[in-house]
């Protein structure tokens, strides 16, 4: 029996490879990345690591706390079996991706569990972090 890290990786090796062609899809996302980028350096470069059709979910439950759709909740809470699950076949190409960038790129607070993710949700993401930094100064 393997633990469950060794698993995740294992699963991440084999899903790395990329789909030969992504869906277009337009999101306008750059109203979105004014405030990130400023707070997060990198965030809006690499966001083109994820496949198009999920960045805007990533960056709202970033920046606003938004819980983002069945998938990408699985991915936050840290939980493989339903992230494999819940994939589409784009998705689940990119998950070596996907979770590289939300490792990287994110705060550290915003991911991990399914507790740190309703604590993010619940307190509004980037911009309830700062709105509390703002009253408590």
């Amino acid at each position: 029996m393997f633990p469950a890290g060794v698993l995740f990786l294992l699963a991440l090796s084999y899903y790395r490879c990329r789909p030969a062609a992504l869906p277009h899809l337009l999101y306008p996302e750059d109203h979105l990345m004014v405030d990130i980028e400023s707070r997060l350096p990198g965030f809006k470069q690499n966001l083109s690591m994820v496949p198009e059709h999920i960045r805007e979910g990533i960056a709202l439950y970033v920046e606003h706390g938004r819980i983002p759709g069945d998938f990408l909740c699985a991915v936050i809470s840290n939980d493989l079996f339903q992230a494999l699950g819940r994939a589409d076949h784009i998705n689940r190409h990119a998950l070596h991706e996907i979770s590289a960038f939300i490792y990287t790129y994110t705060p550290s607070a915003c991911f991990g569990s399914e507790k740190k993710m309703t604590a993010w949700s619940e307190h509004n993401g980037l911009q309830g972090k700062t709105n509390e930094a703002s009253t408590d100064g």
